[in-house]
């Protein structure tokens, strides 16, 4: 008779059984989360595929070292550093997101908002709605300076003066 009275005897599920659907079931999150990373679109989306990955490593190493009596031990043996190794790697990977996103944000806040540009000088005046100057031309009705017949700036002569 079994404890309580009931007369049944209890059915404990195969110690395998149960180690190889917990591992199925954690291989099975890490090729997800592989593929997760593989298809992110985003760093936000890399990042989170990142530390699922981690995470499903170190649930399998975890396992590994738990149920380390019932398995092979040159196979999980040989397997746990592979592992940690991975886990390490998306570790590195992480912190160096993070430090990423931490310096952009400090470079946003020294660089500050960009001066907002005054009403008048965002409208263009009649002689230049046409056509833009680049940022290192002169106007056209400006005093040019005088040159010489080399092209270069001809020196400054004093007024009334002779030559």
């Amino acid at each position: 008779m079994t404890p309580g009275g009931a007369g049944v005897a209890q059915r404990h599920p195969d110690p395998a059984d149960v180690l190889a659907r917990h591992l199925r079931a954690r291989a099975t999150e890490f090729l997800r989360a592989l593929r997760l990373h593989r298809d992110a679109a985003t760093p936000e989306d890399s990042a989170e595929a990142a530390r699922a990955l981690r995470r499903a490593a170190r649930r399998i190493g975890a396992g590994l070292y738990t149920f380390r009596p019932a398995l092979d031990p040159s196979w999980s043996r040989t397997l746990g550093p592979e592992l940690a190794w991975v886990s390490g790697t998306l570790s590195q990977e992480d912190a160096c997101a993070t430090r990423l996103t931490r310096l952009l944000e400090a470079l946003h806040h020294l660089s500050g908002p960009a001066a907002p540009t005054p009403p008048s000088a965002r409208r263009p005046t009649p002689s230049t709605s046409c056509v833009p100057l680049p940022a290192d031309a002169t106007p056209p009705d400006a005093p040019r300076p005088a040159t010489s017949v080399s092209g270069t700036p001809a020196p400054a002569r004093a007024t009334g003066a002779l030559p």
